[in-house]
């Protein structure tokens, strides 16, 4: 079910209508960061087209994107790693741009995808977590459906979720041990 969306910084927020601990997969929630300033390093993790899992690093700080509004994304100019050129490719859009600190801060929207013909020009744009947070009306941020209680973070981090916790697979655990879970997602 979409709950907000946004064209300038380019976000759509869904609810899931099936829980996704009700499958046979590991669960782990993404940590998010709205501060401005979102550090030298990070990562794109994307699927493009629908091909296995990519992961784009860089090492610089995020500029201000161009993709329609500047103060909206981050422009990430990808420069050659110790693995090859890191580049996004169309069919990614959507997919989430981490911080140094295992956060998403973005989202990509963009960018110029002819980095065969010259990689030192392949760039990514992405919205910015930061204005995707305030809009004008809950449908237009996200602000509203993340922080319901108006605790006002400015970041979460992520959240492997173990949804069973039996002495059976824990260490030196018997009939008399009692466990205490903090942060297990409903």
């Amino acid at each position: 079910t979409l709950k907000a969306n946004n064209p300038y910084s380019d976000f759509a927020l869904f609810e899931l209508t099936e829980s996704p601990l009700n499958s046979n997969i590991d669960v782990y929630f993404n940590g998010w960061d709205r501060t401005i300033t979102p550090g030298q390093t990070g990562a794109g993790i994307h699927h493009p087209r629908g091909d296995f899992i990519k992961i784009s690093t860089h090492y610089m700080v995020p500029t201000q994107g161009q993709n329609p509004n500047p103060n909206a994304s981050w422009r990430i100019n990808w420069i050659a790693t110790q693995n090859g050129h890191s580049v996004t490719e169309p069919g990614s859009s959507g997919s989430p741009l981490f911080s140094y600190n295992h956060r998403i801060i973005g989202q990509l929207w963009g960018g110029n995808t002819e980095f065969c013909n010259n990689p030192g020009d392949a760039h990514s744009d992405y919205g910015k977590f930061n204005y995707s947070w305030v809009g004008n009306s809950p449908q237009r941020r996200l602000k509203d459906w993340l922080d319901p209680n108006n605790i006002n973070p400015l970041f979460v981090d992520g959240l492997k979720v173990i949804d069973v916790v039996t002495p059976e697979n824990l260490v030196c655990a018997n009939s008399a041990t009692t466990f205490t879970i903090r942060n297990a997602a409903p």
